[in-house]
């Protein structure tokens, strides 16, 4: 049996998971970064994000589905899960040919093509889990995805670690990430048929395979663009500048995307519980959402802004001077934090609600924002044009979603508006103190005074008021 617990316990357990994901995963790239140089690590980033552009084929948009639906009728569950796994099996091998095909077609070198080998299989495997994590969500419950990931990720770290100490070339890196893969799917396969007792069937039920494909094909669109504009500036540097711009833009995003934890963890409980909401109680989930706005912000505003001052010193310390380009590539992606981070309240309430064509049509014009200006940026800027394609597609994507999710937080406006100044004057004293000391302090010094200064404004200006801790308080204790 699968326990439901609530939203921010959820958040709490997928946000631990995350912090230590993420943590382990830049502390497992920089040492990449650093044993294999801009060029090799670059080669190894670029062949993932190419992977990762097809894994959505496999899962067009069903895994929101999953969630949606599971959250509105847990007892179908089960049925859903078994048609899953037969659908994604069958898409999956498909895929995987594509993925190969279309790497020799566009005339990568054959590294790059023996790195996609190994990185399309792990890519079907993570469709598989996705999809079952996905009905975990559904069920209100990330207590056993948060664990799987951590444990994909030290599955990975060990192999990885090993392939390093043993001098070993860097396809065998590929290797750890598919045993990651392969191990955070026999976790989930353990779940489903022997902690949840779901009964296990692999005879199709085309009648609920098709009821979830037309269901999930709003969400197929946004789904497939979204992944676009995310993953698709590393394979265009590498193929337009050169494996070694591509390390370089991957050594500063790689950052940015470790940051996405605090609102992917977020996201990750609003759904579900947004989606039961338009159910029964559709008036609280404007409430929700403009929370969710203005904790996001207040998280996002001070590290962008960190970021940007600290830039120098973060990549000299991480990286090394083999990656000083990559300084202004970070300075320009901590604009884009606040935009990365604000995207996501906005998608949780239209696809909640029913809306999933408007995420489709917001994401599409992102996907085509993002390449044209890649495509036209790289040749003369490199690394830092992928970087300013980046900030103009978010960006994008925000002034729109705000603009479509409209009846929902317009009636709390002025709360809104009042939040986000204080926010910005918190942050403004905080980064007038980092500017001041930065070049006077060690990093770790730097980053410390940032976030103690920020805490003491957020505090004085009452940013934060004490209904707030109370309801944080209240939603951790509380049991359903």
């Amino acid at each position: 049996m699968v326990k439901t617990v609530t939203v921010t316990k959820n958040s709490f357990y997928s946000l631990v998971s995350s912090i230590i994901q993420k943590a382990l995963t830049l502390v497992y790239f920089i040492v990449v970064a650093r044993m294999f140089g801009p060029a090799d690590q670059g080669r190894y980033s670029a062949a993932l994000a190419f992977t990762m552009l097809f894994n959505v084929l496999i899962d067009l948009g069903v895994a929101s589905v999953l969630t949606r639906e599971t959250a509105r009728a847990p007892e179908k569950a089960y049925m859903y899960v078994n048609q899953m796994f037969i659908s994604r099996i069958c898409i999956g091998v498909l895929v995987y040919g594509i993925i190969i095909v279309s790497a020799i077609a566009l005339g990568y070198s054959s590294e790059f093509i023996h790195l996609v080998l190994i990185a399309g299989i792990a890519t079907m495997f993570d469709a598989l889990s996705t999809a079952s994590w996905a009905v975990f969500r559904g069920l209100r419950n990330l207590f056993y995805e948060s664990v799987g990931g951590v444990l994909a990720i030290a599955i990975m770290m060990s192999g990885g670690i090993a392939a390093m100490v043993f001098h070993l070339p860097i396809y065998y890196l590929m290797y750890a990430v598919l045993a990651g893969s392969l191990g955070n799917f026999l976790y989930v396969l353990w779940l489903f048929f022997f902690k949840a007792r779901f009964p296990l069937s692999l005879r199709p039920d085309f009648g609920v395979m098709k009821k979830l494909f037309i269901y999930a094909l709003p969400f197929m669109g946004a789904a497939i663009f979204s992944r676009i504009y995310t993953f698709s500036d590393t394979a265009i540097i590498a193929k337009m500048a050169g494996d070694q711009y591509a390390g370089w833009y991957s050594a500063g995003n790689k950052i940015i995307l470790a940051l996405n934890l605090v609102p992917a963890s977020l996201s990750a409980s609003l759904f579900p519980v947004m989606s039961a909401y338009f159910v029964h109680t559709p008036e609280k989930i404007g409430t929700l959402y403009v929370r969710a706005l203005i904790y996001l912000f207040m998280i996002a505003a001070p590290m962008g802004v960190g970021i940007a001052l600290l830039s120098k010193s973060i990549v000299a310390t991480l990286y090394g001077v083999a990656y000083t380009p990559t300084v202004g590539v970070l300075q320009v992606l901590s604009l884009s934090i606040v935009f990365g981070f604000l995207i996501y309240p906005p998608g949780s309430v239209l696809a909640a609600v029913n809306r999933q064509k408007i995420n489709t049509m917001i994401y599409g014009a992102a996907a085509a924002i993002n390449i044209v200006t890649n495509i036209f940026l790289i040749p003369s800027l490199g690394a830092l044009g992928a970087a300013i394609a980046s900030v103009f597609s978010n960006g994008y994507i925000v002034l729109a979603s705000l603009i479509m999710t409209r009846p929902y937080w317009i009636g709390h406006w002025k709360h809104l508006i009042v939040a986000f100044m204080k926010i910005l004057l918190a942050t403004g004293g905080m980064g007038v103190l980092v500017s001041i000391m930065a070049g006077r302090l060690p990093l770790l010094y730097a980053v410390i005074l940032g976030m103690v200064s920020y805490a003491f404004f957020v505090f004085l200006l009452d940013v934060f008021p004490k209904k707030e801790y109370a309801y944080l308080y209240r939603s951790l204790i509380r049991k359903v």
